[in-house]
């Protein structure tokens, strides 16, 4: 099923990968058309141009043409009595010659007009075209960047959701984990502590039936020193799924006396600096702080190959601010986990320290780069 679902996810992408790079390739193809278009209508304006210009000269010549001509005819008909044969032949020579030139000028203006006419109707589809293919440009760029912005979208809510279920697996594991320790650490002190105490009990039973008085006081402070350690492991185990502190005292006194139970151990020296006049926050955020501080804590002791470090708390007006430092190994943040248990359930507590933060409403940035250090800062808005 979980392969069924990375194939799902991949074809979906591949499908609007290829959606999008074919309504691309459309776009540019328009684009293509527009310009052609765009061209073609410049260069037919153009031509219209130069034929109206010609037109107009040549309206003007067929003018002047026509007065000349009519002009000619009257002094040719006034003087028809006036001057000789010759005179007349030549009168009526260049008034021949008008009339030629005039009806060649009336069928080049004719043929002008049908050019201008023709030029006019083929500029009108040219427009439309146009226009068409500018609009299908504007379209389909918009298509493409909805597109764009979808898939961008669903890419990230597919990687949203695959990294969910990856992550809740994680969750469960490291959760199984931490019940795993709290088993082992019962078993081992608390279940061990009471059958000891039942063994020294049966020691103290078998020395009043010899009659053995100070050999069964022994066997009692024997028996109370196993209660008391037991008792003493049993808090421990309390206190580490659910600290009293907490809930009477408040988080900074909380995370103070986490400080103290490893500096008592001899375990961790941790530098503790409170800032500012606390304030509560609600518990469940409390309680996911305090989480990720512990886990802070512990991938300090177990994995950063140092016994210092340090605790910044600043109770600013705005938001909680927590610092959790060390001068350790570091690791790169960007490596996978690898196969040891140890490497595991570090990035499995990492992993739970940051989805516990997202769900309380608070950041938590994690920087560490290899022979640097570790550094967790946890911001809480108030």
């Amino acid at each position: 099923m979980e392969d069924l679902k990375k194939i799902t996810s991949k074809s979906l992408k591949d499908i609007y990968s290829a959606t999008l790079k074919t309504v691309e390739k459309n776009k540019a193809q328009m684009f293509s058309i527009s310009e052609t278009a765009r061209k073609e209508v410049d260069f037919q304006r153009k031509q219209l141009a130069d034929i109206k210009g010609q037109l107009v000269e040549i309206i003007a010549k067929v003018d002047y043409l026509e007065r000349k001509t009519q002009q000619g005819k009257q002094s040719l008909a006034a003087a028809s009595k006036a001057f000789s044969a010759q005179d007349m032949q030549d009168l009526y020579g260049e008034v021949a010659f008008m009339l030629d030139q005039l009806q060649v000028s009336r069928q080049k203006e004719e043929s002008l007009r049908r050019q201008r006419d023709a030029l006019e109707i083929s500029l009108r589809g040219l427009d439309g075209l146009l226009e068409q293919a500018e609009q299908m440009t504007m379209t389909i760029g918009s298509v493409a960047t909805y597109l764009s912005f979808q898939f961008s979208k669903i890419t990230q809510q597919i990687e949203i959701t695959e990294e969910s279920q990856s992550l809740g697996a994680r969750v469960i594991m490291a959760h199984e984990e931490e019940r795993k320790r709290i088993s082992r650490n019962l078993h081992d002190t608390v279940a061990q502590g009471l059958a000891a105490a039942l063994m020294q009990l049966s020691i103290c039973k078998l020395a009043l039936a010899d009659g053995d008085p100070e050999g069964a006081a022994h066997a009692i402070d024997d028996t109370s020193d196993n209660i008391r350690n037991c008792l003493a492991d049993t808090r421990q185990v309390i206190f580490d799924m659910r600290p009293m502190a907490l809930d009477d005292k408040g988080l900074a006194f909380a995370i103070h006396q986490l400080c103290t139970s490893y500096r008592d151990k001899n375990t961790l020296n941790i530098s503790y600096n409170l800032k500012g006049e606390e304030y509560p926050l609600p518990k469940h955020v409390e309680i996911t702080i305090y989480r990720a501080v512990q886990e802070s804590l512990s991938n300090i002791l177990h994995h950063s190959g140092q016994t210092r470090g340090s605790i910044d708390i600043d109770y600013a007006p705005e938001a909680l601010k927590i610092v959790i430092k060390d001068t350790g190994k570091g690791f790169d943040l960007k490596k996978a986990p690898s196969a040891a248990d140890d490497e595991d359930r570090r990035h499995f507590g990492l992993a739970c320290m940051q989805e516990g933060a997202r769900f309380a409403g608070a950041d938590l940035r994690i920087t560490s780069s290899p022979g640097k250090g570790t550094t967790v800062r946890i911001k809480v808005p108030r």
